[in-house]
């Protein structure tokens, strides 16, 4: 499960990224990430 790990990770830093940059669909990525 090393990969599904490391896809969580980057997911996280695009998500916090996306935060930095104060965009809005930030939440739908949040979103689809959980659904995933």
């Amino acid at each position: 499960m090393v990969s599904g790990t490391l896809l969580s990770g980057v997911v996280s830093v695009l998500i916090a990224t996306s935060a930095m940059y104060s965009t809005p669909p930030v939440m739908s990525v949040y979103a689809v990430t959980v659904a995933v």
